[in-house]
Parts: C-alpha cells; sequence; structure tokens
C-alpha cells in the first residue's frame, strides 16, 4: 500500500503510509526545496515575460516610428512630386503660350500689314485721281512752311498741268502776300503730278510721286506703332513731302525730298 501526501503543488507517495523522522526531515527539505524551484521559475518567467513585454513595446514604438518617417518621406515625396509636377506644366503651359502668343503676334503683324497696304492703296487711288488744283494747293501750302525768308521761287510743273497750277498759285498769293512771289513755269521734261519748287535755298520735290510716298510711310509707321506701341509720334498723316537743301534741314522723314533737278525749259 502507498500512502500519497500532497503538500501544495508537491505529491510524496509513502509506502505503507509510515513516515519515518529521518524521511520526513528529507521530505520537508524537498518539499522547501521545491517550493524555492518553484518561485524561482515564477520569478523567471515573470521576468521573462516583462522583457518580452518591453521587447514588445519596443517593437511596437520602433514600428511606429518608422511608419511615421515612411509617412512623411512619402507626404514629401509626394509633395515634391506634385511641386515638380507643376513645374513641368507651367513650364508646358508657359511654352504653349509663347507658341500661342508668338504665332498670333506674326498673324496681327501680317494683318495690320495687309490693313496698311490696303489703305495706303486707297488713298494713293484718291489722291492720284484728285483736282490737281488741289495738289498744287496742299503742294504750297507745305512749302511755305518749310522755307523761309524766300523773295522769289519759281514753280514748274508739267506742261498740260499749267493752268491747274496757276490757279493754285493765284488762290495761295493772298496768304503769301509781301512774303513770298511765285512764278509758274511748264517744263516738258516734268511728267503729269510732278511739281518742283526752286528758290535760293535749294530745289524741293513737292509731286504727286513724293505725297504719295509720304502717305506709304506714314501708314508702315501707323502699321510699326500698333504692333509694338512704342512710337510716340502720330500714328498717320494723311499727306507729307520730302525735303533736303543746303540751308534747310528736313522737319522729319515726311516732309519734301530735296534733289537736285536741272531746269530743261
Amino acid at each position: 500500500m502507498v500512502v500519497w501526501f500532497r503538500h501544495g503543488s508537491c505529491t510524496v507517495g509513502v509506502p505503507d503510509g509510515v513516515v519515518r523522522a529521518a524521511d520526513f526531515a528529507a521530505l520537508t527539505g524537498l518539499l522547501d526545496a521545491a517550493r524555492t524551484l518553484q518561485g524561482e521559475r515564477e520569478r523567471l518567467i515573470a521576468g521573462v515575460e516583462e522583457e518580452i513585454a518591453q521587447m514588445r513595446e519596443a517593437a511596437q514604438a520602433q514600428i511606429e516610428q518608422e511608419m511615421e518617417a515612411a509617412r512623411e518621406d512619402y507626404a514629401r515625396a509626394r509633395e515634391e512630386g506634385f511641386a515638380q509636377g507643376l513645374r513641368e506644366a507651367t513650364e508646358q503651359w508657359t511654352e504653349q503660350a509663347l507658341r500661342e502668343g508668338a504665332s498670333t503676334q506674326r498673324n496681327l503683324m501680317r494683318q495690320t500689314q495687309r490693313l496698311s497696304q490696303i489703305v495706303s492703296l486707297a488713298l494713293e487711288r484718291i489722291v492720284s485721281h484728285e483736282d490737281r488744283v488741289t495738289l498744287f494747293n496742299r503742294a504750297l501750302q507745305q512749302i511755305s512752311r518749310l522755307v523761309r525768308d524766300v523773295p522769289m521761287a519759281t514753280l514748274r510743273v508739267s506742261p498740260d498741268e499749267l493752268g491747274s497750277a496757276l490757279t493754285a498759285v493765284a488762290a495761295f498769293a493772298p496768304c503769301a502776300a509781301g512774303r513770298l512771289q511765285i512764278e509758274v513755269k511748264g517744263d516738258s521734261a516734268l511728267e503729269p503730278g510732278s511739281c518742283l519748287f526752286e528758290s535760293d535755298q535749294g530745289v524741293i520735290d513737292a509731286g504727286l510721286k513724293t505725297q504719295l510716298a509720304a502717305i506709304k510711310r506714314a501708314m508702315d509707321r501707323a502699321a510699326q506703332h500698333m504692333m509694338l506701341e512704342e512710337s510716340t509720334q502720330p500714328a498717320a498723316e494723311v499727306v507729307g513731302m520730302e525735303t533736303s537743301s543746303p540751308h534747310h534741314a528736313p522737319a522729319d522723314n515726311d516732309e519734301p525730298d530735296t534733289s537736285p533737278h536741272t531746269d530743261a525749259a
């Protein structure tokens, strides 16, 4: 027969149910040792569990830190990518806008030049078909502003237009009374529309071709002003003449052009 003794979690079997004194002392010593081992085991297990918990917390903290860093990297990369995309889109838009602007400017320049040509042709036709008396009147008005202190001058025209020139000079005479005496002569070397004004200050060509050239230059200036918006001069002049003389400098590029002419009469 075996008698089993339980002490805590320890169980000891004793044959025939008799525990001798020496065995009892050994048994209690073993029980104490068993309890000590049990406590040490529990302490070790608790220490290991605590260490595992600390390691788990450290790992979790590291994971969260790495996740936060990854999120920051993602956000930064996303922002940089957005900024880069925005820069590229801006560059593309700017390049396209510049191309479209250049194309629009070229079209505008062509249209403006075409409009200038149309207006110039229309004005040339009007001027070339107007009454010759009007042509000479305009020439005399321009000449009177260009010459100073000239008592006598000669106006040479085509013989076919001598009558118109005399009519214009007669109408102009009261305005120049006491300042300028004009003699009108027909010159067979001159074609219709010609108008040469001779004086001590030189020769001024105020004919039809000169006035038409002045109209074209004025329209060209107007076109350039519309395209560039830089010129501060008047956009257009309806009538002008070219001039140059040894004693009188031209007022601008549309004043009468003085060039040497010989008297063929």
